[in-house]
């Protein structure tokens, strides 16, 4: 698992433009209105989302972590707002919901915030991050007992929020990770943005 302690320079390739980093730093800027901090989380974010569109790409699913109420829930949804309501999907959802949504685009950003991992969850999205620039397939039987198949489409990425330590290595090994800062600075900066 990568220790990915970015910035927008780095996340650009370090040598690029000024103007090009006020650019990226202008998509960022809505969240910041919102939210107090994490802006590594927040790049990471907009990164992931930029990477539907790159080519050759496996995509760039984020895993954003952190101790129980330092800000997680509150970075998803606040970058979450700069997603149109047709590519994203969030709330809970059983195992294989997404296979069975009718009208599921390719593209979407799909959320999953503080919920554990079943194994079959887990296994999908092994599957779907391996498979990102095709349509994963899922066989099964319908209630007549004829085979089906089920597909989440191509080009899917996905943001989870988890409580640090938990859930299975070989999914988490396929996502940037990003750790929200716990520091007592951030929250002095948090409680003194919420009480002015």
């Amino acid at each position: 698992m990568a220790d990915l302690n970015l910035t927008s320079e780095k996340l650009l390739g370090g040598n690029r433009s000024q103007l090009e980093l006020v650019r990226f730093r202008k998509l960022i800027a809505p969240a910041d209105l919102d939210h107090e901090g994490d802006e590594t989380a927040a790049e990471c974010l907009i990164m992931s989302l930029a990477s539907r569109s790159v080519i050759n790409t496996k995509g760039l699913h984020v895993s954003v972590t952190g101790e129980s109420g330092k800000g997680k829930s509150h970075t998803l949804t606040t970058m979450l707002k700069l997603v149109s309501e047709r590519f994203r999907i969030s709330g809970a959802m059983s195992n294989k919901a997404l296979f069975y949504m009718e009208g599921l685009q390719p593209g979407k950003a799909i959320i999953l915030d503080d919920t554990s991992l079943s194994e079959d969850v887990s296994g999908i999205l092994k599957g779907v991050t391996t498979s990102f620039r095709k349509p994963f397939l899922y066989r099964t039987v319908n209630k007549d007992r004829k085979g089906q198949v089920c597909t989440i489409p191509e080009r899917c990425i996905w943001w989870i929020a988890k409580v640090e330590g938990s859930g299975d290595d070989q999914v988490f090994n396929r996502m940037l990770t990003c750790w929200i800062d716990d520091s007592p600075e951030q929250d002095n900066r948090v409680l003194s943005r919420i009480l002015d």
